[in-house]
């Protein structure tokens, strides 16, 4: 059995028990359509494509696979329903598993995103509406043109078993083939007992025929002299400004405490906001929308930072280990020092420079801000166990150790309001040694307390940004333990490097936002097409 209980240990090529399987490694190849089945039989291209990618241990999830003959909306696409079909599938199940891998069958019904040429005796496709997808979106014809899909016949009720058992049936006829079932969910499993394989849920990246929507991650430019934002910032970010885009800034700093990094800009004195002014101005002259990562480092720091040359600040006096290593002012690389623990007395004026600096952040013109709640800062210093070891209210219980972020939100939504305010967060990354040794629990903690909260207010934040593990640590790849949990939005940034593939989650993951940072430094790479949601200027 594979072993998925030692965080430190798993990497992306660890061993992983997905349900009664065994997975040498977390690299999944995602359902892709292929549109080479001619009369919906799979072929011989397809038992060479399957086993190509296969690997002993891996996990493989088919194309879409039509589920009956009213099913297709796209040619040449395999189905599971006939007998036909079941025999040519099972040539393609056994080249997976002469490589050693495990194969999953999708199962598909594309509804109302159909036409009639794909439909037996060209009738109208079936959905649950009879309200025709928009004239936006076009659907590949058999003759390579595009065409506008059709107005579809709703169900009526008593047809709908007739659908759910071809499922069944094509459930069935997937297992006589060789092949597992896959997609299914949390109530059923307690009442089943028992836990189904995985649920994937996709990110978006599809995008309506000409529409570029870019989201630009955060990236730490080092560029601001004296903490003040410069001519060559609002270049930088109006390159990379689009039409009704949306840009969240480089980590700005709070406070005169919060720096940890040479030439980082602030947000907290007025000639700070001034300076943004300009920046904020350059992007919303392209259209875009622009928020504002407000940013502490905590104990990520050097007193050569610091006022005074003080230690840093945390939630701990414990130092960031040797493994890590701080970028000087003169380009060096130094120790982290040992930090000064704060205060219970002391926090609240912390809590009150978020709130400062987001009031601020709107003085500049920013449309909002996200709060920097991740990858071993500040914040990050007290959500962490791993990091945490205080015995006041801030230390000890999961409720305790949510509190500091909790009263920051609750501060800066108080003073701009919940609409302008998003968070980010990295349970899962251990980053700065921001170890804790229930990253998935401390993760839906933190959701938990924020959907009370938004229930609490009668608003929603503007979003919830959850990072995967990236980071490196002196040649070294951190750990990848993957996060996934319910919440307002969550970002993966696995997707925009590499959209083929699916990495192993433990649970439900929803997103509605992909940002892209490395990706978008270069402007010649600006015209990658990413789907996202994401609230418009007020």
């Amino acid at each position: 059995m594979a072993d998925n209980s030692t965080q430190g240990s798993n990497t992306l090529f660890s061993p992983y028990q997905m349900g009664k399987f065994n997975l040498s490694h977390r690299v999944v190849l995602a359902p892709m359509t292929r549109c080479r089945a001619i009369n919906g039989i799979p072929r011989a291209a397809l038992a060479e494509y399957y086993a190509q990618r296969s690997t002993p241990g891996g996990f493989l999830i088919t194309e879409g696979t039509l589920i009956s003959p009213s099913a297709p909306g796209f040619p040449h696409v395999p189905g599971i329903y006939s007998d036909e079909q079941v025999e040519a599938w099972r040539n393609v199940v056994d080249a997976v598993h002469d490589k050693g891998s495990i194969i999953f069958c999708q199962l598909w019904h594309v509804g109302r995103a159909s036409h009639p040429v794909y439909q037996p005796g060209g009738a109208p496709p079936i959905s649950s509406t009879s309200k025709p997808i928009s004239a936006r979106w076009r659907i590949l014809l058999p003759d390579g043109s595009y065409g506008v899909y059709p107005e579809p016949r709703a169900l009526t009720t008593s047809e709908i078993p007739e659908i759910v058992q071809h499922y069944r049936q094509a459930a069935i006829n997937a297992i006589r083939a060789g092949l597992a079932v896959v997609e299914r969910l949390n109530n059923f499993q307690k009442e089943l007992g028992r836990k189904l394989t995985y649920l994937h849920v996709t990110q978006p990246r599809y995008t309506a025929y000409g529409q570029t929507e870019v989201v630009l991650a955060p990236m730490t430019r080092c560029r601001a002299l004296n903490g003040i934002p410069q001519a060559v910032h609002a270049e930088y970010y109006a390159q990379r400004s689009t039409q009704a885009g949306f840009l969240i800034t480089e980590g700005t700093l709070i406070s005169p405490t919060a720096s940890g990094f040479p030439h980082v800009p602030g947000i907290y004195s007025d000639e700070q906001v001034e300076a943004w002014r300009n920046v904020v101005d350059a992007v919303h002259a392209k259209g875009s929308i622009i928020f504002c990562q407000l940013w502490h480092v905590g104990r990520a720091s050097h007193p050569v930072y610091q006022p005074g040359g003080a230690p840093p600040i945390s939630s701990t006096s414990k130092p960031i280990s040797e493994r890590w290593r701080i970028l000087m002012p003169d380009g060096s690389h130094g120790v982290y020092p040992e930090p000064r623990a704060l205060n219970t007395s002391e926090i609240p004026e912390i809590v009150q420079h978020y709130r400062q600096a987001a009031i601020n952040a709107v003085r500049a013109g920013f449309d909002g801000i996200e709060i920097h709640g991740a990858h071993g800062y500040l914040i990050d210093q007290f959500l962490k166990d791993g990091i945490n070891d205080r015995t006041d209210e801030y230390g000890g219980s999961l409720e305790n150790r949510c509190r500091f972020l909790m009263q920051v939100v609750q501060a800066v939504v108080s003073a701009i309001g919940a609409e302008r305010v998003a968070l980010r967060i990295s349970p899962a990354i251990d980053h700065m040694d921001a170890f804790d040794s229930d990253p998935l629990g401390l993760g839906l903690a933190v959701i938990e307390r924020l959907n009370n909260f938004q229930k609490e207010v009668g608003i929603k934040l503007t979003y919830l940004h959850v990072t995967q593990p990236r980071f490196t640590l002196h040649d070294q790849i951190e750990t990848w333990y993957i996060l996934a949990c319910p919440c307002l939005i969550l970002n993966c940034n696995s997707a925009a490097r590499n959209p083929s593939f699916l990495i192993l989650t433990p649970t439900l993951s929803i997103c509605n936002l992909i940002p892209t940072a490395r990706q978008s430094i270069a402007p010649q790479l600006l015209n990658i097409h990413i789907a996202i949601s994401s609230r418009q200027k007020n």
